[in-house]
């Protein structure tokens, strides 16, 4: 029919995902679904993330930079073919501040990074080699172990 347009009642929208990543948890939101869902930060709750990406296929995925809790998840997502972006904390932080919330939960945070994902779309990263993440691991440790070594002999310059 000329002139109408017709709706797809099976059309998906495009869904943009946010994880908000903890030791324990990985809070995902799915935007503009509203679908918000938290699974366990081990290999069985990252299988399940999975699955739930898979069912919705998000067009970006963002994490936030979470200590070395983010990589085992980041790793997962991108060895089964799902890119996702991880972004600094702070910058997130920004994001929600600048969008007017100054409240801070698991559940606002993930729902915030999927915002970040379809406002921002920070390109995917590729995860760093096991090798490469024991090496900044690594010199991680050693700049930490340098700044104690300076503060206990800043210490005992001043000891009585």
């Amino acid at each position: 029919m000329q002139g109408k347009v017709s709706f797809q009642e099976d059309a998906m929208p495009v869904v943009y995902a946010g994880v908000d990543v903890s030791k324990e948890w990985l809070d995902v939101h799915l935007h503009p679904l509203g679908e918000s869902r938290r699974f366990s930060n081990d290999k069985t709750g990252i299988r399940q993330l999975k699955r739930l990406l898979a069912r919705h296929q998000p067009k970006s995925i963002v994490m936030e930079a979470t200590g070395k809790f983010h990589r085992p998840a980041h790793r997962s997502l991108w060895l089964d073919g799902f890119a996702a972006a991880v972004v600094d904390p702070l910058r997130a932080r920004m994001f929600a501040r600048a969008c007017g919330y100054l409240a801070k939960t698991d559940r606002l945070d993930a729902r915030f990074l999927a915002l970040l994902a379809e406002s921002l779309r920070p390109p995917a990263d590729t995860p760093p080699s096991p090798h490469i993440e024991a090496l900044q691991e690594l010199v991680n440790a050693r700049s930490a172990a340098k700044c104690d070594i300076t503060a206990l002999q800043n210490r005992s310059k001043t000891a009585t």
